[in-house]
């Protein structure tokens, strides 16, 4: 279960979204980005509260972003583009959740996770959709066991 509401988390992807990328973002469905390629990043953060910020999005949306962020046409944007525009929109994404947390917390930096279909942590996904591309957010909490095994 995540500390961040479901409206808290939607209006945080729609801000980061527009100020980062001029995007507008809405609700998505779950099963468009189930049958896309996707590519999966995570921050985690640690400190009073324990947790990451996982950021999933179709190959299709990540070229858009890069070649909206990087000011480049999208037949241009390359594998390194797209896992940067991931990784800095994940990071974004964190940064502005864990104001939100109760303090000290801390964030390390965004990495791009290779086998995550295979993942069977309990990830709450909010689904959006810009301009027909997917993307999906979880905000998950650590188990309190995990917190003092590491």
């Amino acid at each position: 279960m995540s500390v961040i509401r479901e409206e808290e988390l939607q209006e945080i992807v729609e801000v980061v979204c527009m100020t980062a990328l001029e995007l507008p973002i809405g609700v998505g469905d779950s099963s468009v980005l189930a049958s896309c390629d996707v590519q999966t990043s995570e921050i985690e953060i640690s400190g009073a509260w324990q947790g990451a910020v996982r950021v999933r999005a179709s190959i299709e949306f990540l070229t858009h972003a890069a070649s909206k962020m990087f000011n480049c046409p999208s037949d241009e944007v390359s594998d390194m583009d797209r896992a940067d525009s991931l990784t800095e929109l994940t990071n974004m994404l964190g940064g502005t959740v864990k104001c939100l947390l109760p303090e000290p917390c801390n964030l390390s930096l965004p990495i791009i996770l290779t086998n995550d279909l295979s993942d069977t942590e309990d990830h709450e996904w909010e689904n959006f959709e810009c301009e027909g591309r997917q993307l999906a957010v979880a905000v998950t909490q650590k188990a309190q066991g995990a917190q003092q095994a590491a």
